[in-house]
């Protein structure tokens, strides 16, 4: 077997060069799009072009070529995000217990959505709040990104720590903001990125307080996340620890491949970084759990599979029309994420695109290597993985923009 794998014939190889061609969709040519954009952000696009060619050859040739015997696929692949396979106790609520349930007609706030964000309103509401919210879902609460994610908390900001935001903020205010001298840009988007990192790094221990105070089991653990590199995202990787060594961000810090391999279980020839206060858990859990507290206070009711049609403001108030009926509320939280465009959309003028929707793949798979590290995320420059504690390794990679209307 390890010789086959090193050596498959070149029939294999055209075999499965031939077939990876034929199955291009539409949006793999989008994430090929994306890639160069990413992974070669400083070369004309000729260059850029030439670039994908060589890596997809050799993914194709070599590398897909060379571990297809190591691999099984099942006949038939689940396309139930892998989170999403576990009990749900919200399951069809409130209509598993009580078919004839019906939406009030007035509320004094509606949640539109039921992953993270809308849970953490309702879970805070149930604590602080006096009088009725709702929530609406238009399918199971967390079936959006809540539940089709990498399985990560991160502490500071992505893989990049503060670097992740700061960025994207220097090249806004260079091409908004040109009468900014370079040094001011600079110091701005700095300030931006240590605001930034502030605020996640006490959300993290916000949401650690809760799981521990709630006793809510979505198999949290903190071990931290690994970063390998290779020579095209070094330079960057480079100039996040830089960043966070400048803003005293004592989460990011450097590794040599040997505590990569100790720490993460994972090879690099390169070294990289951890996020020290990162975290692993189930985040459909989480959501589920925080809903469940929420639900206990008579000041918060779920109304899943419920599809909000549309939004309209009347006065001081708001008119929010759904497929099972109308509710007039003085607030409205938007907690759609992704579909905010094509929920909200009326209201992001003048912005329209201030939130556009991102895509990525991945998969649950059972085995993998054993060295790698239960509940220690691995990131790559082109994807990431995680064993997870009921066993199998999560991975996935991608990042690419989608039109509104093909969110989730």
């Amino acid at each position: 077997m390890a010789s086959q794998s090193e050596n498959p014939g070149v029939l294999t190889r055209f075999r499965v060069m031939l077939s990876l061609s034929a199955g291009l969709r539409w949006r793999d040519i989008n994430s090929a799009h994306q890639f160069m954009h990413v992974r070669f952000p400083q070369d004309p696009w000729p260059l850029r072009i030439l670039k994908l060619l060589r890596w997809s050859l050799n993914v194709m040739w070599r590398e897909i070529s060379e571990s297809l015997p190591w691999v099984t696929f099942d006949e038939a692949l689940s396309h139930t995000p892998y989170w999403l396979t576990a009990e749900n106790p919200l399951q069809n609520h409130p209509w598993a217990d009580d078919q004839q349930a019906r939406l009030p007609e007035t509320a004094a706030a509606v949640v539109v959505g039921a992953g993270f964000g809308g849970a953490a309103v309702a879970y805070h509401w149930s604590k602080h709040g006096t009088e009725p919210l709702v929530v609406l879902e238009r399918q199971e609460a967390a079936s959006g990104s809540a539940g089709r994610n990498a399985g990560i908390v991160v502490m500071s900001g992505g893989s990049y720590g503060g670097y992740y935001v700061y960025s994207p903020v220097l090249e806004y205010l260079t091409e908004t903001q040109p009468e900014l001298s370079p040094a001011e840009r600079d110091e701005r988007s700095a300030r931006f990125a240590a605001a930034y990192v502030r605020a996640v790094q006490a959300s993290h221990e916000m949401i650690k307080q809760t799981i521990e105070t709630e006793g809510i089991d979505c198999d949290y653990a903190r071990k931290g996340w690994m970063i390998f590199t290779d020579p095209v995202a070094q330079p960057r990787l480079e100039a996040a620890l830089a960043l966070a060594s400048r803003l005293d961000n004592r989460d990011l810090v450097r590794r040599d491949p040997g505590q990569i391999l100790e720490r993460g279980g994972v090879n690099s020839e390169f070294e990289g970084a951890e996020s020290l206060g990162s975290a692993t858990w189930h985040p459909a859990r989480w959501v589920w759990g925080i809903l469940e507290v929420a639900l206990r206070s008579p000041n918060v009711q779920l109304f899943t599979h419920t599809t909000v049609q549309s939004v309209e403001r009347d006065g001081a108030s708001y008119i929010v029309h759904t497929d099972r009926g109308v509710i007039r509320s003085r607030h409205v939280v938007n907690a759609t994420e992704s579909h905010t465009p094509a929920v909200f959309g009326e209201f992001l003028s003048p912005f329209p695109h201030l939130v556009t929707p991102h895509k990525e793949q991945a998969v649950h798979a059972v085995g993998g290597p054993q060295s790698m590290k239960p509940q220690v995320g691995v990131s790559e420059p082109l994807g990431f993985f995680v064993r997870i504690a009921q066993g199998g390794i999560v991975y996935g990679s991608d990042h690419t923009p989608v039109e509104p209307h093909r969110a989730g």
